[in-house]
Order: structure tokens, then sequence, then C-alpha cells
């Protein structure tokens, strides 16, 4: 034999040809030991021989050449198959061993044969033997496949636009759960302010009348220098008592500034957010990375507010704003 497609052909025929009814031979050998999954795989490996033709043009002489060897394995097994008997000294291990075969020649056939059954299923088909009818139906077929598939498109363009709602959603949450939180801080420190304020105020005026009965003290009796005592024990006491209520005005004054700092940077963060959210509604993906970076700037390096001298929250504000911009997607 020269011709490779020849001799695969008649293989393939002559596995096709084999009649493989009463093989199981179930009367005869009783439910036990008949052979009819040995049929059965058989007849599968028939099947896929016979898908298989319809591509023998399109295989390699390798892929050929495999025809010959499923054959053999094919006959060897009908062979023994019919020559099973169940008087056999050993009848139960020599049909196990009938089945094992026929099951290793079926995954066999099925790993040497994909290339041929799959080149089979993508094979055109030629229609020009087909009746009017049959290219009718053809026709149909592939009119409804191109309206199925345009309805795929459909629904996976909603899928999309379907998931980036659901992402804005998500973006316009997380915003304003954000905007929510600057604005509480923002209360929070408001309240704290006032208090210190309302502490500074009584604190000055304290000293303030100090100040005063410090003036008239040598009209007042008890406030009047008494020259039985020492005169650096007299004005070292004043002097004490005025530098703590200084020093107390300096501090319920200086906590008064940091409070009312970080209220009014808590509510320029919380006008980026709600500037961000107004803005990027009506602008494009490239102009909300612009924007985006212009809001993380109102965040994270906020203007001086005047009530705090040498802020320190420029430097780590600015590193904050390098990295969302090295992070942004450029279109």
């Amino acid at each position: 034999m020269q011709n490779p497609l020849q001799d695969a052909l008649t293989f393939l025929q002559k596995i096709e040809n084999v009649d493989l009814s009463g093989l199981d031979r179930k009367q005869q050998l009783g439910e036990d030991l008949n052979l009819e999954p040995v049929k059965n795989t058989l007849g599968k490996i028939q099947n896929i021989c016979s898908r298989s033709k319809q591509s023998l043009d399109l295989l390699s002489t390798d892929e050929l050449r495999r025809f010959e060897h499923i054959w053999a394995e094919f006959g060897s097994l009908c062979a023994r198959s019919r020559e099973f008997r169940s008087t056999n000294s050993n009848a139960n291990q020599e049909r196990r061993a009938i089945i094992e075969g026929a099951n290793e020649l079926h995954r066999s056939a099925l790993r040497d044969l994909t290339p041929a059954l799959a080149l089979a299923a993508i094979k055109p088909i030629d229609q020009t033997s087909f009746s009017e009818e049959q290219k009718e139906i053809i026709s149909k077929l592939e009119s409804e496949i191109e309206s199925t598939l345009k309805e795929i498109g459909t629904l996976k363009d909603r899928a999309i636009s379907a998931l980036h709602s659901a992402e804005s959603a998500a973006e316009l949450h997380g915003l304003t759960s954000q905007s929510i939180f600057f604005s509480e801080v923002a209360d929070r420190e408001e309240k704290k302010a006032k208090k210190w304020l309302a502490a500074t105020l009584i604190i000055g005026a304290i000293a303030f009348a100090i100040s005063i009965l410090g003036v008239f003290s040598q009209k007042i009796d008890f406030l009047m220098y008494n020259s039985n005592e020492p005169i650096v024990i007299y004005l070292s006491s004043k002097a004490l008592l005025f530098a703590l209520v200084i020093f107390f005005l300096y501090t319920s004054a200086r906590n008064f500034n940091a409070h009312k700092h970080n209220a009014t940077i808590n509510r320029h963060r919380e006008a980026a957010i709600k500037s961000f959210q107004a803005v990027a509604e009506g602008a494009i993906d490239g102009d909300r990375s612009i924007i985006l970076t212009q809001a993380a700037a109102g965040i994270f390096h906020p203007q001086d507010t005047g009530y705090l001298r040498g802020s320190k929250e420029s430097g780590a504000g600015a590193s904050v704003i390098e990295v969302l911009r090295n992070q942004m997607p450029t279109s």
C-alpha cells in the first residue's frame, strides 16, 4: 500500500463493515459474563471513525497511519470477544481484560482522531448538492445566527454600560461618604474651637482685670503694699500670678487656633470633594483624571488657613499627589 489516504479509507471501511450484533451474547453468556460493555464501546469507536472520514483529505501522513493501529486493535478485540467462553477457567478475568482493552482503544481513538473530528466539524459545507429547501433552511439558520450574535453584542454593550454605571455609583458613594466624614470632623473641630474661644475670652478678661487692679492697687486697701513685708515677695507674687494667667491665655488661644485650623482644613476637603463630583459629572474620562488630581490637591495639600504659622502638611500632601498622578491611567 503506497497511498496513506487510500489506506486509511480502507481501514475505516473495514471498521465500519464489522457487524457488532450478537457480539454481547447475553443469552449464551448470561447476565454476569455477557459482553454488552464491549459491544457498546466498539460501537462508539465505529461512530468516531465514521465521523472522521469527512476530513481524511485534511490530515497529515502520520495522522492517517493511526487508522491502521485502530483497525488492528479493533479486529483483535472482536476476535477475542467471539472466542470468549463462559466455561473458561478464568472467564471473569478474561472478560475484564477484554472490557478494559475496549475502553483503552476508545480513549486512544479519541486522542488520535481529535484533529480529524475537529476538522470535520469546521470543514465548509458544500451546498451545491443540497435541495432548494435545504438551502433555504441553511439560509434561515445563518440569518438567525447573525441576529443572535447581534443580540449578544447588544447585551454585551448593556452589560458593560451597567458595569460602568455600577462603578460610577460605587465611586460616588465612596466620595459622598468621605465628604460626610470631613463634614463631621469639621463640625467636631468647630465645637472644640468655640469652647476654647470662650475659655480664651474668659482668661483674657481675667488678665485684663488683673492689669486694671494692678494700676489702682495703691488706692485699694487690701491691694496696697505693706511695708512690713519684703518688697521682693510682693513683686514676685504679682509677677507669678500674672505669668500664670498669661500662660493659660496663650495655651487657650493656641488650642483655639489649632481646632479652628483643623475645622477650616476639613471644610476645604469637603468642598473639594463636592466640587469634584459636580464638575466630573459632565467631564470625559481624560478630564476626570485631571479634575481628580486637582481635587486631591485640595484634600492633601490644603492652603494656609492663617490660624497656624509654618504648617508642615504641604510636604506630605505633595508626595501623595505625586503618587496619585503616577497612578492615573493615560488616555
